[in-house]
């Protein structure tokens, strides 16, 4: 931050998933819905029952911050977090379970109607998780925030291949910020995206679980 005059940003996300997730705070209110049609990815040659589920660890008001301190945040003594106890980031974990047989992956955000972010501000990237330490497993991305772009998940500029195997499962964790580009950012005070998480075969079906403000 290079201004204390600088306005907390909304970043409030409502899940809507295949379980139940609730974290504190005023934006805690989440819905938990099954639906079929939005579970199943069948192709010509594989078909896969898998389902997508999404476990908030942080979200609420957040702040500008400068990329370079996501990763510090994320790997200090509260995540998310500043010294002053500002929030950074919004982080998700995200699951894929499989009960069919397996396939390759692509994964993405995809940008739903609804959102009214128009900056190129807002910022992703893919992590691992190991005891309490996350690591980078994507190139950091911006969000392009158009209806229905879809926002990958890349590693030196190709789209990450995922394995999802007979019956098996993973587990990545996506962290979401405001990048502070050294103005005010006053274009982006009350602004809410709404998106999903999707996983695509190489046949384009999908499987995802929808974030909502």
């Amino acid at each position: 931050m290079r201004s204390n005059t600088k306005k907390i940003v909304v970043l409030s996300f409502a899940l809507i998933m295949t379980v139940l997730a609730i974290s504190g705070g005023t934006f805690a209110f989440f819905n938990a819905r099954r639906d079929a049609a939005n579970n199943v990815i069948t192709g010509t040659v594989y078909q896969l029952d898998a389902n997508v589920s999404v476990e908030t660890i942080k979200s609420g008001n957040i702040i500008p911050v400068v990329d370079n301190l996501i990763m510090t945040s994320l790997n200090g003594s509260y995540p998310c977090e500043d010294n002053r106890g500002y929030r950074l980031c919004s982080l998700y974990k995200v699951t894929v379970t499989n009960s069919g047989s397996a396939i390759l992956l692509n994964g993405y955000i995809n940008t739903n109607t609804g959102t009214t972010f128009t900056t190129s501000d807002l910022k992703y990237q893919l992590l691992t998780k190991s005891g309490n330490t996350y690591t980078s497993a994507s190139d950091v991305g911006v969000i392009n925030t158009a209806v229905n772009s879809k926002n990958y998940f890349k590693l030196s500029s190709s789209n990450i291949n995922f394995t999802l195997n007979n019956s098996g499962s993973f587990e990545y964790y996506v962290v979401l910020w405001l990048s502070d580009d050294g103005s005010n950012q006053l274009d982006t005070v009350n602004k809410v995206y709404k998106g999903s998480f999707t996983f695509e075969t190489m046949n384009g079906g999908t499987v995802s679980a929808t974030f909502n403000s």
